[in-house]
């Protein structure tokens, strides 16, 4: 009936976090757009941090309520926070970049799009990055009104190796050809184009070295984003319930084992996500949990043979939580919702029954293990959702767990409601 009513919360809980998320507020910010006949409006955009270049924006003229959206063709270029788009008509190459699905040439696989590119770095050469909707990384130079792409492609090849065939990913990188062209007013940028990545961070350094050569400044580079990490510490109350659900076992399932009270904490490594307004982290956490539950049965096996049943558990545990988390942000509040799994290592346990057999007048006592060899590690599945504000977060928090038997004809799952305090340095 606890465990029920717990539940009930905290899908409720859930829900209503889910629904801010989804369907939180617009997150508008000072800015500029350049209409199709070079009228400059001034106003504010609905930033959203883009890990995909937009295929759309929002715009609020000064303070009016009204809102307009703009697509690529409705604009020359638009700009908001530290960030510069242009639009243009330009090839993008959409052929995969998982190693287990790349194609057998190195011709590039292009789509013609009228986009909103990224600029990275803008001045008398200039670079830009569309982020496409395949989630791969196209670069851009531009040559007089032309945007071109620079060419890169990964592709499976083959060549000869002592008489076999030997198959390899190869790289066409045609992109430091074009480079080594478009810089050529610097005579050093030769030898620096040829080992330059195809990734935003070494192409970026290319250009800004490029432009310390020619001694002339740069208009704009695009601040970097990076990946951060934060570490913090909780502590909290767990309430776990045990089940076990068999045909052959009355002395385990029959039994009410009731509801464990325990204390839980530990630490926590949050790795946070570049774009996307930070929403998106990766949770690890450290921890120190337990929970003891005993129950007594009767077994009634026929008229003469009775079995007097008293089974114990206790599990102590040091715990690793990995999770996914999404976030949305009002102000210096965070609501976030934490999806993902726990596995746990009994440090110490306890799984022993204590059994009394009455056959006629004559009695037997036995202790054994409960559930014959025990598993001690266990697996779990997480959901939680929580409030964070500036560095104290709180959570409640569902886990499901395999228990402790190994076998199939008995299952054993553990139940867990927590609610934890955290702080993050």
């Amino acid at each position: 009936m606890y465990h029920s009513s717990f539940a009930r919360i905290l899908y409720t809980v859930l829900f209503v976090s889910s629904v801010n998320q989804l369907f939180g507020q617009s997150n508008f910010q000072s800015g500029y757009a350049v209409n199709i006949e070079g009228d400059t409006l001034r106003g504010k955009i609905d930033y959203r941090n883009w890990e995909k270049n937009p295929k759309k924006i929002t715009f609020q003229h000064g303070d009016a309520s009204g809102l307009n959206e703009f697509a690529p063709a409705d604009l020359i270029s638009f700009a908001v926070m530290d960030e510069i788009y242009v639009s243009a008509l330009v090839e993008t190459e959409v052929s995969s970049s998982n190693t287990n699905q790349l194609d057998n040439t190195a011709r590039l696989e292009t789509i013609q799009e009228q986009v909103f590119l990224q600029t990275l770095i803008k001045g008398e050469k200039s670079l830009y990055l569309n982020v496409n909707s395949f989630s791969k990384e196209n670069f851009y130079i531009k040559d007089g009104d032309r945007f071109l792409l620079l060419t890169y492609k990964k592709y499976n090849a083959e060549k000869l190796e002592g008489g076999y065939t030997r198959s390899y990913v190869a790289e066409n990188k045609m992109y430091q050809g074009q480079l080594s062209v478009y810089l050529q007013d610097c005579p050093s940028m030769k030898k620096a184009t040829q080992s330059v990545l195809y990734k935003k961070e070494s192409l970026k350094r290319l250009f800004e070295s490029y432009y310390d050569c020619i001694g002339k400044p740069l208009e704009f580079s695009k601040r970097d984003e990076k990946t951060f990490v934060k570490w913090g510490v909780l502590a909290g109350v767990s309430a776990t319930s045990l089940r076990f659900d068999s045909e052959f076992h009355p002395n385990l399932t029959n039994p009410d084992y009731g509801t464990s009270i325990n204390p839980t904490f530990g630490g926590s490594m949050d790795i946070i996500f570049a774009r996307n307004l930070n929403k998106w982290a990766m949770v690890n956490e450290l921890v120190y949990a337990s929970y003891q539950h005993s129950g007594e049965s009767v077994n009634q096996k026929n008229n003469n043979l009775t079995e007097y049943s008293s089974t114990t558990f206790a599990y102590h545990q040091i715990k690793m939580n990995n999770m996914i988390r999404y976030s949305s942000f009002i102000g210096n509040t965070e609501w976030f919702t934490n999806l993902g799994l726990a596995t746990g290592l009994a440090i110490s346990h306890t799984n022993e029954e204590n059994l009394r057999t009455v056959f006629f007048e004559t009695e037997k006592f036995e202790t054994r293990e409960a559930v014959e060899g025990g598993r001690i590690f266990e697996v779990g599945f997480l959901l939680g959702t929580g409030i964070r504000i500036k560095k104290i977060s709180t959570e409640i928090r569902y886990e499901n767990g395999n228990g402790m038997s190994n076998f199939p004809s008995l299952a054993s799952t553990t139940h867990k409601f927590i609610f934890q305090l955290g702080y993050r340095f």
